[in-house]
């Protein structure tokens, strides 16, 4: 991913991380916004906002106004649904090497 500060602007969601051990997963909400999302403690830390399409005053109101939107319960579920997809894929390549011997 590209650096932070040349390519996003980075807005808070209103999280507060009580422990920052660095479990911290950037999932698409669309083409323009990503989220960080504390996948640990289960909160939305904050908001990536493509500069090319928003500015600072663009992305902080739409963080404002998405504050307690079900913004945060997409996320987690999309966050569920990549793991998922991570452990089926685990599972997959288990059997397809068992299948072949090694």
């Amino acid at each position: 991913m590209e650096k932070i500060d040349e390519k996003y602007h980075k807005v808070s969601a209103g999280g507060n991380r009580k422990k920052k051990d660095g479990n911290i997963r950037c999932i698409d909400i669309d083409n323009n916004i990503k989220a960080l999302y504390d996948a640990n403690n289960k909160i939305l830390v904050s908001y990536l906002f493509n500069k090319e399409e928003y500015t600072i005053t663009q992305a902080k109101e739409w963080a404002k106004k998405n504050k307690g939107s079900k913004i945060y319960e997409e996320v987690a579920s999309l966050h569920s649904l990549v793991i998922d997809q991570q452990e089926q894929l685990e599972k997959y390549k288990k059997e397809v090497m068992a299948a072949i011997g090694e």
